[in-house]
């Protein structure tokens, strides 16, 4: 295993994935070309998300059987049309501009898949800290299922809509107990690190993610501090059905005269109380509300609870709307 510490008041630089720098679409036929007789037509409509333009994107077309037959690096816009060999044929597509994500075993349909980068850059090992992946869209699936036929002589004409494939994950965070806080930063552990792309599940690898949180608001000396963080991961591990200790929350609190005090969570409960709710699987939005509380500050003894809450940046906290009225 792979596993590096570090100073966790750095900020994980991002790695921008640019798979092609040149303008226009890049073809790299994978088989022998077919005679023009052979052929049909496929027509491709790329719809994104509502205010997500990408630069540009990537379309991988495949025999039905997983074999990669065609990549079409840089399309511009949302449209693609050429020719393919009368067959029965699978097809993915991403946009190219992601953040610290790398892209593995492209050529097979089943095989692919996006993975955030390690702080090194390449793609992580179990138990690596991760930085955090961003602007990722794609789908494997069309407005004609998994495959798709080519008829010779006739025209094939599909709609794809590529989704988010990241999810994010908010904690509303009250630290009591001491008289002020200067900094909260640690790491949440338990991320999948890659997800396939054909069907947009992650992978069983368990890596570490960085988190930093910032006060909501100025905060009375003595009173109960709120701090907030948010966090973008291809997944987190824990399922309906996962053992406590699935996914973990490890960090430092640091107070106004730059005492440490380090403590711990187990997230497992509320993440399985929102798959539960969910059909099993996290939400996109993952809200989450944690309680420290530190009982001695000289021993740093401390309790903690964690619950799911219905809060996510941009809602008032409990108490403001009567403040604002």
């Amino acid at each position: 295993m792979k596993r590096r510490d570090i100073d966790i008041s750095g900020i994980c630089l991002c790695i921008v994935l640019v798979a092609v720098a040149a303008t226009g679409c890049v073809k790299r036929p994978l088989e022998r070309r077919p005679v023009p007789e052979e052929m049909g037509r496929l027509e491709v409509s790329i719809v994104w998300p509502e205010n997500v333009s990408p630069g540009s994107a990537r379309l991988n077309i495949y025999l039905e059987e997983g074999e990669g037959v065609e990549m079409h690096e840089g399309l511009e816009g949302d449209y693609y049309e050429g020719d393919l060999a009368a067959d029965s044929y699978r097809l993915v597509v991403h946009n190219e501009d992601m953040e610290s994500v790398g892209i593995k075993r492209a050529d097979e349909y089943r095989n692919l898949y996006l993975h955030a980068l390690d702080l090194d850059g390449d793609e992580p090992s179990e138990g690596d800290l991760l930085c955090e992946p961003h602007s990722v869209y794609g789908i494997g699936l069309h407005s004609e299922g998994e495959t798709f036929v080519v008829t010779a002589g006739d025209t094939t004409r599909l709609r794809v809509e590529p989704r988010s494939l990241t999810k994010r994950v908010y904690m509303l965070i009250h630290i009591s107990g001491l008289e002020s806080v200067s900094s909260m930063e640690g790491t949440v552990n338990g991320v999948s690190p890659s997800l396939q792309l054909s069907s947009g599940v992650s992978s069983d690898l368990s890596c570490r993610q960085i988190f930093e949180a910032a006060p909501y608001s100025e905060t009375k000396s003595g009173s109960t501090h709120k701090m907030t963080s948010s966090m973008e991961l291809f997944d987190l591990l824990t399922g309906p059905d996962s053992p406590a200790m699935t996914n973990t929350l490890e960090a430092a609190i640091t107070d106004g005269n730059g005492k440490r005090y380090d403590v711990n969570a187990d997230l497992t409960g509320a993440l399985k109380e929102l798959a539960s709710g969910n059909g099993g699987e996290l939400p996109p939005v993952i809200p989450l509300e944690l309680s420290f509380t530190i009982e001695d500050i000289l021993t740093g003894d401390f309790v903690c609870t964690v619950m799911t809450t219905d809060w996510v940046p941009g809602m008032p906290l409990e108490g403001e709307l009567e403040e604002m009225n």
